[in-house]
């Protein structure tokens, strides 16, 4: 909120759907986003007492599912070990479930929809009087952190 500040916009954060390959046999293959309220969620965070499920396609559509939470942690290692056990469903950011996609103990599934995409920033009081060093760090992450957060 403090308009003095400058931000400095370093990488794009997807978030998916995931669950274990398992699991998924239970799934029908549809891309639809309504078959979530069939599935219990693993959630990030606190769950409120109706909690849903808050998708955008890739066509810029919107879909809300409500679902029932079995399990909410602040832990996302906690949530893919959850959803490797086949316990639900967990949106997580594609990049923390990268080694479980390669090893096949995940899988995503909705792959058409996305469950936020955050930015990871960097906020600054200003342009002007920036040292080299700091501006060549501010280089080095913008070139360097959006491929890690990719697919």
């Amino acid at each position: 909120p403090d308009s003095s500040l400058i931000q400095v916009r370093l990488a794009t954060l997807e978030w998916h759907l995931f669950c274990s390959p398992k699991y998924l046999a239970d799934l029908t293959s549809s891309d639809d986003p309504a078959l979530l309220a069939q599935h219990p969620a693993l959630v990030l965070g606190r769950p409120k007492k109706a909690h849903q499920w808050l998708l955008t396609d890739d066509v810029g559509q919107n879909a809300s599912v409500p679902c029932e939470v079995r399990l909410a942690s602040d832990d996302m290692t906690t949530l893919k070990h959850a959803a490797a056990l086949s316990l639900g469903i967990t949106a997580l950011p594609s990049y923390v479930c990268r080694p479980e996609l390669e090893d096949v103990t995940l899988t995503r599934i909705l792959p058409s929809w996305t469950a936020g995409c955050p930015q990871i920033s960097l906020l600054m009081q200003s342009r002007r009087g920036v040292l080299p060093a700091i501006k060549a760090f501010i280089d080095f992450l913008k070139n360097e952190l959006p491929p890690v957060f990719s697919d």
